[in-house]
């Protein structure tokens, strides 16, 4: 019951329209998430030592 609820619930969002300012808001925290994705990569690339 409990799976099939939460099931339901991610189907439900998944096919709910989304509006302008949620898929503003996802859009950008996809993209600053790769930014910070990138940001990690290319610190790490960097000498420890500096």
């Amino acid at each position: 019951m409990i799976v099939l609820r939460s099931n339901t619930s991610i189907n439900y969002f998944h096919f709910k329209p989304v509006n302008s300012s949620t898929r503003r808001l996802l859009s950008f925290l996809t993209v600053e998430s790769k930014h910070f994705h990138e940001m990690s990569s290319i610190l790490n690339t960097y000498p420890k030592n500096g």
